[in-house]
């Protein structure tokens, strides 16, 4: 059996592989090593990989999640080893890789990963060959789902929206102006909180014009600041992961299209395409 599993700080999808070719998708919570011990996560691991199944029958793993730097890929490697002691083949990489593989497998190409952050890279094949750096909530993560939240807060707050946007935003958060304030200045997670507002943007709101426009502005930005810092990107086809991606493909779509470049697959979820991957390999 094999198992591949593409996990968040918040959330991991797991799909095992049957013998037979059958999938067994379950989710638990997220496995990032910079904030979770070895014994949390073996313990947790443990207590939520189905009953149905042997642990003790699965004979490779391959674990892409956020948090997994060159430096903590032992450490992962070791967790999985002990939740599934029979394993021959241990992969530990990080979400960026992840995405690669689902998208190209083994192809080179530009990918992105546009959900409730991004990020980018040019990939070879095996690695990465390049990349540009998301810079965080903070100072980039620009055409994510945490930052068209974030533009939809300030117009929001500064009554820049129409009537109608505000009035979806008011229902959908049921909090005052100090609230929202404290809650992304004060509260754990505010790139989170942010992403949360794309909820509302459903596809009669998309049609409005205050809309559109905010979710193109956001696509104009993350081309200027980051996908035109690749060398020659107008070579490249356009394939993304993510929430954001295909919930606005349309619109993503059309900027690429302005800016000379085509799109290729768009994935919402990453494990899809991982599980593809390696029922081939």
């Amino acid at each position: 059996m094999k198992v591949v599993a593409d996990s968040g700080s918040t959330k991991t999808s797991w799909g095992c592989i049957l013998d037979n070719g059958d999938v067994v998708r379950f989710t638990s919570k997220g496995y990032n090593p910079a904030y979770l011990s070895e014994e949390e996560m073996v313990t947790d691991m443990t207590a939520v990989f189905p009953s149905s199944l042997r642990r003790e029958a699965v004979s490779e793993v391959y674990f892409y999640g956020a948090g997994i730097l060159p430096l903590l890929e032992p450490l992962m490697g070791n967790v999985l080893r002990r939740v599934f002691p029979q394993v021959s083949t241990v992969v530990a990489k990080s979400d960026l890789i992840g995405a690669c593989k689902a998208l190209l497998g083994d192809g080179r190409g530009f990918i992105a990963i546009l959900g409730t952050g991004m990020n980018t890279c040019v990939y070879d094949g095996e690695k990465v060959a390049h990349r540009v750096s998301s810079l965080g909530f903070i100072l980039g993560d620009e055409g994510s789902g945490a930052y068209i939240g974030r533009n939809l807060l300030r117009g929001y707050l500064r009554k820049e929206l129409s009537l109608d946007t505000c009035r979806r935003i008011k229902n959908f958060l049921q909090m005052t102006d100090d609230e929202i304030i404290r809650k992304v200045y004060k509260e754990p997670m505010p790139n989170r909180f942010c992403a949360s507002l794309c909820k509302v943007i459903d596809e009669e709101a998309i049609q409005h014009d205050d809309i559109c426009l905010l979710v193109r502005a956001a696509f104009e930005d993350f081309f200027r600041n980051v996908v035109s810092h690749y060398e020659n990107y107008q070579e490249y086809v356009f394939n993304a992961v993510g929430s954001v991606a295909c919930v606005f493909k349309d619109i993503l779509r059309d900027g690429l299209q302005e800016k000379g470049m085509q799109i290729g697959i768009i994935l919402r979820d990453p494990l899809d395409g991982l599980i593809d991957y390696y029922k081939k390999k």
